[in-house]
């Protein structure tokens, strides 16, 4: 028999006529002729010898070399197997990009981690809860209105339109006297 027919274990490579290990960032499944192969983007093996590439978890990306996986920026994160840096998303309650992430002012809420914008709490809703990451808008009560940044209620004007409020009834009594 001959090198020509040997088979390399599974992390391992035939290479010069040796086998040699898969490095980092690399695997090979099983016993065979087969080389190493590069791990898939978004995966990683962080030893040598790999017989497996993994994906990097949620909040995290894998490196330019496939061996490890790092965490996405503060106030952001990512999906699992994320490629790059620029996977990573503002977190619920956050809008923007990477680097830019700013929270959901009062009156605002964002539920998703994502780059959308923050939504506004609906049309005669409030709130006063900055980074909402659920919706935190609640209804003002019948005599008051949201104010135009809709985080607070306001006191509705006495007699104003569009308000709901409570005006006591004004009884007047007339006395009749009776002359002769």
């Amino acid at each position: 028999m001959s090198v020509a027919e040997c088979f390399c274990n599974a992390g391992w490579s035939l290479e010069d006529n040796a086998c040699a290990v898969c490095a980092a960032g690399s695997y090979k499944f099983g016993h065979g002729p087969s080389e190493c192969t590069p791990c898939e983007a978004g995966k990683f093996s962080d030893l040598v010898r790999s017989t497996a590439c993994y994906n990097c978890g949620p909040g995290s990306y894998t490196n330019a070399d496939l061996t490890r996986c790092l965490l996405c920026p503060a106030d952001t994160t990512s999906l699992a197997a994320a490629l790059s840096v620029n996977d990573c998303v503002c977190i619920a309650g956050l809008s923007g990009t990477v680097g830019l992430c700013e929270a959901c002012p009062a009156g605002s809420y964002k539920p998703e981690p994502g780059t959308a914008a923050c939504s506004d709490c609906a049309p005669g809703k409030v709130s006063d809860a900055v980074r909402a990451a659920q919706d935190p808008c609640r209804k003002c009560t019948s005599n008051s209105y949201a104010s135009a940044a809709c985080t607070q209620c306001l006191p509705c004007p006495l007699a104003s339109q569009g308000c709901i409020q409570e005006v006591p009834q004004l009884r007047t009594s007339i006395t009749h006297n009776n002359f002769l």
